[in-house]
């Protein structure tokens, strides 16, 4: 029995191989030529094309299949492509088999938007600074960071803002939107009250990009302290909601369509009399004043100098002075010159001769026509 033992395993010693085979180290390489020959990790981001090569001893293995571990570039993007290599070695049949793992993304992101740090402020449109935070996609290997940015002018109904996203591959693009932006408020001048008989006129003159205006009264409407008399596109604005003796404050906002706004003030009390004492006119006046309660008609007297030119009664409170006319048998004409008028409430029937307090008087010039 031991003689048998001993003999079956020299037998087996001499039946193997007088030296073992060496691993045929099976390796791999990336390359993105023409750019770079040197070898760069191959699970690395790469922007452009790939050349994947395999390294192994031909004399000690032979790939599995045949052509399976030939060179090869990866073109198309991807985020994980697994590539493998597998070799057998030819003396004692086993095998090597190694996977690498390709990242390529040559696309830039796309920019698909910017988010405001707030709301718009008014109708659309922003009118102080604002700041946006550019957002970006990228399918394959995802956005790495976006640019930030604050709009704080020219000022433009599609104003540019502009921005950059970078994906995780190292690709960059930028991209721009338009928003409205206006810091600039309107302008508003010469704003002029004319208090006339049982109302008070307002003119003013605006920028064209003026789109509203607000005018507000102190005192206001229903004992109201103040109160908003208008509000539209107007450039003047005539106020009948007055009294006689009171002295009003008139505020004149004017707003553009981004909401920035000029204000105005002016004064004016209601006079008793038209056209005001001074007038310079070139056309004869219609003379208006003050309605009295008890009146039935109205005496009106105009003079030049110390010479009585007129005497009227009207039935209502205005008269409209003519270039020429009749009085007390004499022809007179309304020309250049200094004129004075008065007028008083007559009471009861014209046969009573009754008149109360005078109303007012007023003067005006007449001067060249043009």
């Amino acid at each position: 029995m031991r003689r048998i033992a001993l003999a079956t395993v020299v037998s087996a010693a001499l039946s193997m191989p007088a030296t073992a085979s060496a691993d045929p180290q099976l390796s791999y390489n990336c390359y993105s030529p023409p750019q770079s020959t040197t070898p760069v990790n191959c699970y690395q981001w790469k922007t452009s094309p790939v050349l994947l090569s395999w390294s192994y001893d031909p004399g000690k293995a032979q790939p599995i299949p045949a052509d399976s571990c030939r060179p090869q570039t990866i073109s198309t993007d991807t985020a994980s492509l697994r590539v493998s290599c597998e070799i057998q070695d030819v003396l004692d049949q086993s095998t090597t088999k190694k996977t690498a793992v390709i990242r390529l993304d040559s696309a830039a992101p796309a920019i698909t938007g910017a988010e405001p740090d707030r709301p718009t402020d008014y109708d659309g449109w922003w009118n102080h600074p604002v700041a946006f935070v550019f957002q970006g996609s990228d399918p394959i290997s995802g956005i790495a960071a976006c640019s930030s940015t604050t709009y704080s002018g020219p000022d433009s109904a599609a104003a540019p803002v502009s921005g950059t996203c970078r994906d995780v591959a190292g690709n960059a693009s930028s991209g721009s939107f338009a928003i409205e932006y206006d810091a600039t408020p309107p302008r508003l001048s010469a704003l002029r009250p004319a208090a006339l008989v049982g109302r008070i006129a307002l003119s003013w003159r605006e920028s064209s990009d003026a789109v509203r205006v607000d005018v507000s009264r102190s005192p206001g409407s229903a004992r109201a302290r103040r109160s908003v008399v208008y509000s539209g596109p107007a450039k003047a604005f005539t106020d009948t909601a007055v009294k006689t003796g009171v002295r009003y404050t008139y505020s004149v906002t004017v707003y553009d369509a981004a909401g920035n706004s000029a204000s105005r003030t002016a004064r004016a009390r209601p006079s008793a009399l038209e056209p005001g004492a001074g007038a310079r006119l070139r056309e004869p006046p219609l003379l208006r004043w003050e309605k009295e309660r008890r009146a039935r008609y109205y005496n009106v007297q105009l003079f030049r100098g110390h010479t009585k030119l007129l005497s009227a009664w009207p039935p209502r409170t205005e008269l409209q002075l003519r270039r020429s006319w009749t009085y007390r048998g004499r022809r007179h004409r309304l020309t250049r010159g200094h004129y004075r008028w008065y007028v008083w409430p007559g009471l009861g029937s014209r046969a009573d001769h009754r008149f109360g307090s005078l109303i007012g008087h007023s003067s005006f010039s007449i001067v060249r026509r043009r």
